[in-house]
C-alpha cells in the first residue's frame, strides 16, 4: 500500500527478477537471510517505539554547530587519477571514489532528510555534503550497499541517473531504480560473491550483517552487500552494515 502512496516507498521485485532471487542460496521463505541468525528481543511495541522515537527530532543526535567541511577542487575531479585510490567522503555512507581512472560513488545520499517524508525524519548534519549533484561530473559507475532511506535515497537518484551509465547493486534494489525510471541496461544487479568488471576494476558483492526495507512489510525482499573494488589498489566498502 505505501508503495501505491508515494514513490520515495520504491517498489517490489516481480518477474524475472524475483525468479532470479529465488535462486539465491541466500533466499529462503520470501526474504533473504544473514549467514548467521539474528535474533530480536523486543516486542512489537518496543519496535514500534523505536521507530518513532528514529523519526522524531533528537538534540542529542545533532551537533550544538555546524561541522566543518573542507573544500573540494571540483574541477580536480574531470580527471580521475590514473592510478592508485582516493577516496572524498561527501557524508553518511556516500564516497566519491577516483580509482584507475574511473570515478565511482557509493551510496548516493544528498537529501536533507533519510525519510520518505519532507517534513519528517532525521536530517542531514548542517554544512554536509561537501559537494553538489549538480558540480558532480560524470561518474562512472554508482555503487550501492542497500536500500535503506540513508543509503538510496530517491531524490538523489532521480538527480544523478543523467550523470552515470551505470547502477551497481545488490539483488533485488534494481526494482527501485526501475520503479524511479531508471533504464535496465544501467542496472547490474549481483548476489553475494558474484562479480563484474567496471573499465579493468573488479567488483564483488561481499556478505554483511544487516537487513532491508522501506516500510510496508517489505523487510529483508532485498539484498544488503559489502563491495571489495580491485584495481591498482583494493577499497573494501560495507555502508554501515556489519561484521560477524
Amino acid at each position: 500500500m505505501l508503495k501505491r502512496l508515494s514513490p520515495h516507498f520504491g517498489s517490489i521485485p516481480s518477474g524475472e527478477r524475483l525468479a532470479r532471487m529465488e535462486r539465491s542460496p541466500n533466499f529462503g521463505g520470501g526474504v533473504f537471510h544473514n549467514l548467521e541468525k539474528v535474533t530480536v528481543a523486543a516486542s512489537r511495541m518496543d519496535m514500534a517505539k523505536a521507530t518513532a522515537k528514529f523519526f522524531m527530532p533528537d538534540a542529542k543526535r545533532t551537533p550544538p554547530r555546524p561541522l566543518p567541511v573542507a573544500q573540494i577542487n571540483e574541477n580536480a575531479l574531470i580527471n580521475p587519477i590514473e592510478s592508485g585510490a582516493t577516496l572524498t567522503w561527501l557524508g553518511h555512507s556516500t564516497v566519491l571514489i577516483e580509482m584507475d581512472e574511473q570515478l565511482l560513488l557509493t551510496d548516493p545520499m544528498f537529501g536533507e532528510r533519510a525519510s520518505p517524508f519532507a517534513w519528517m525524519g532525521p536530517k542531514r548534519f548542517e554544512g554536509t555534503p561537501a559537494l553538489s549533484i549538480d558540480s558532480l561530473p560524470p561518474i562512472d559507475a554508482v555503487i550501492l550497499s542497500h536500500d535503506h532511506y540513508d543509503h538510496l535515497d530517491y531524490r538523489s537518484i532521480l538527480a544523478i541517473a543523467p550523470k552515470t551509465d551505470r547502477f551497481i547493486t545488490p539483488l533485488g534494489v534494481g526494482a527501485h531504480l526501475e520503479g524511479w525510471g531508471v533504464s535496465p541496461e544501467k542496472i547490474t544487479e549481483l548476489d553475494w560473491w558474484d562479480s563484474v568488471e567496471q573499465a579493468g576494476i573488479k567488483l564483488t558483492a561481499t556478505p554483511t550483517h544487516h537487513f532491508t526495507g522501506r516500510g510496508g512489510g517489505d523487510s529483508m525482499a532485498t539484498l544488503w552487500a559489502g563491495w571489495m573494488l580491485e584495481g591498482s589498489k583494493r577499497v573494501y566498502f560495507g555502508g554501515d552494515s556489519g561484521y560477524f
